[in-house]
């Protein structure tokens, strides 16, 4: 292979195990997984490439350098080799959701203790390799050298494989962790073997390739359910406050960029949570809001609707629930004549407050304008509620 190139995929390689290791720290994205092992195998691949290029460059001259000290920048790297697959088994094995017991760590240990011991007696015999004429050769022992990242790769291979038929069954996180961790090994496996055929061809990048897919997959993945979590409310499924102020935020540029638009908000707050709490329970008052939110939803099943506040709910009507909205808000009145619902075998009254207002171009300059006229129309609707059908606790 031609020094250069192969110094330039060393580069790209260490800039690319750099990034992940930011890209890591700033978004703590393998905490599920073991952050400390995913570090150490950066780190051991950052180094590896780094050996890896000045073995390169004394090879070509381009470091001024005698064959011992080429020897010893070999024997290095070798150690080195050992170190990265086991930080990968451990990684693995964080995988599985377990912690590996401080008493299995002199175990998992050995092979890298054997691999010092053969390195060091190499040194002195070069019988697992030996540099001659500014050139590095393998020798019979040569196997002794790479046995302990064989293993390494070996047991992580059969932990993927475990952990990946164990989670055929289990939850979408835990069958898309042990996916990938498989195509990740299975990467790293296949790229072993090769280049354990090849005459002194690094395997590291293709372990860095892989490792730069499993990132840019778990890390996808667990943003896009970080997404979910921060913008979806706890009890009902529903989009969240944080949520609302993001459609809001649009709402408010496309005023802004588009003028005439047709939306209208609908306002709508839960009767007597506070009453049927006191009265029944907070269970009864999560089975009202629970209630609550599945009506609202049936009724605006095109709209988005946010549960803005403990009991307040706000639906963005467009398209057909804007062009519908008069009916909508029939249906909804009619729903209220009679609505209850369940909880703990009580059937108890369901009540909701709505107010709705549309935006005008010459009346209205923001969404929060549109927004305080449905809120004020939704009081007015709350008190008349109130006083017609005022809240009786049942016996």
């Amino acid at each position: 292979m031609n020094v250069g190139i192969h110094l330039e995929t060393n580069i790209l390689s260490c800039m690319f195990c750099w990034l992940l290791y930011d890209q890591q720290r700033r978004h703590k994205v393998f905490d599920f997984l073991g952050s400390t092992a995913f570090n150490s195998l950066l780190g051991a691949c950052f180094f590896i490439m780094i050996l890896d290029s000045v073995s390169w460059l004394m090879m070509a001259n381009i470091i001024p350098h005698t064959d011992q000290q080429l020897l010893f920048v070999q024997s290095i790297y070798y150690f080195v080799q050992a170190l990265i697959p086991m930080y990968f088994m451990i990684y693995c094995y964080n995988t599985s959701g377990r912690k590996i017991h401080p008493v299995s760590y002199p175990i998992i240990y050995l092979a890298i203790v054997f691999t010092l011991l053969v390195l060091i007696n190499n040194y002195t015999t070069g019988f697992a390799f030996y540099v001659e004429n500014n050139s590095v050769y393998r020798n019979d022992g040569f196997v002794l050298a790479i046995l302990a990242p064989m293993l390494y790769i070996t047991t992580s291979a059969v932990l993927c494989t475990i952990f990946l038929i164990l989670n055929r069954k289990g939850t979408d996180e835990k069958r898309k962790i042990s996916f990938h961790m498989f195509v990740c090994i299975g990467i790293c496996f296949v790229g072993a073997i090769i280049c354990s055929f090849v005459n002194f061809v690094s395997p590291w990048h293709i372990f860095v390739a892989a490792l730069i897919y499993l990132y840019m997959r778990l890390h996808g993945y667990r943003e896009r359910n970080l997404d979910i979590l921060a913008y979806t409310d706890s009890l009902t499924g529903l989009k969240n406050h944080a949520m609302y102020s993001v459609l809001k935020e649009n709402m408010d540029k496309r005023i802004r960029t588009e003028g005439s638009l047709n939306f209208a908000v609908a306002v709508m707050d839960v009767n007597f949570l506070k009453q049927i709490n006191d009265a029944y329970g907070h269970q009864a008052g999560d089975d009202l809001l629970l209630s609550a939110s599945r009506v609202i939803c049936h009724i605006f099943d095109h709209s988005p609707v946010c549960r803005i506040g403990g009991d307040e709910f706000v639906a963005i009507l467009e398209g057909s629930d804007y062009e519908n909205r008069d009916v909508l808000r029939e249906q909804f009145e009619e729903v209220m004549q009679s609505a209850t619902f369940l909880s703990e075998g009580r059937e108890l009254p369901l009540s909701i407050a709505l107010g709705i207002c549309k935006f005008s171009v010459g009346k209205h300059r923001s969404f929060e304008e549109v927004f305080h006229e449905a809120d004020e129309a939704m009081y007015q609707n709350k008190a008349a509620v109130k006083a017609s059908r005022p809240f009786r606790i049942n016996a």
